[in-house]
């Protein structure tokens, strides 16, 4: 029903159907709905470029949704918590370097995170067992890498007390 829906929207035919006709009063209620916020939030002074670009965002939203909804695969959050300790490369970002040639394939433990990363389990063909980072997530390393014989809760302890990595070992 759904891949349907998405094939006649890509092919630029117009929908038919009862699938087609909530898709498209779904669309209009969270436009309006939308619309509504931003007029709260604006003191009902809402530009007209947004009352251009509003109907845009949310056709893009709803083809965006029922991509990942024909799709075999699930999309999930990649969340580090402080003191976890993660690989910089395509997975997890340094927020001050990127994925650096010089810190990719090093362990790090987490002191913040800056933003969730975003991933893939499945490949649109049935295989649940691919996964693929789609944007990785950005963390505050602390600054040395970490000693794989200490990863103990005294050190996370002694760094949150203030003290550097070296002495908290």
């Amino acid at each position: 029903m759904f891949l349907s829906l998405l094939a006649a929207m890509k092919a630029g035919k117009q929908p038919e159907g009862i699938a087609a006709q909530l898709y498209q009063e779904h669309k209009k209620k969270v436009e309006s709905e939308l619309y509504d916020i931003l007029a709260v939030l604006t003191a009902y002074n809402v530009g007209d470029d947004v009352k251009v670009e509003l109907p845009r965002i949310v056709d893009t939203a709803a083809e965006l949704a029922l991509e990942i909804g024909v799709q075999r695969a699930q999309v999930g959050l990649s969340v580090p918590m402080p003191g976890h300790i993660v690989t910089i490369g395509d997975e997890f970002h340094d927020h001050r370097d990127g994925a650096v040639p010089k810190f990719k394939g090093k362990e790090y433990r987490v002191d913040l995170l800056v933003t969730p990363g975003l991933f893939r389990v499945g490949n649109g063909r049935g295989d649940m067992w691919t996964s693929r980072t789609l944007v990785p997530a950005e963390v505050f390393r602390v600054d040395e890498a970490v000693d794989p014989g200490d990863q103990g809760p005294r050190y996370i302890a002694g760094l949150f007390a203030g003290l550097s990595p070296n002495e908290a070992r």
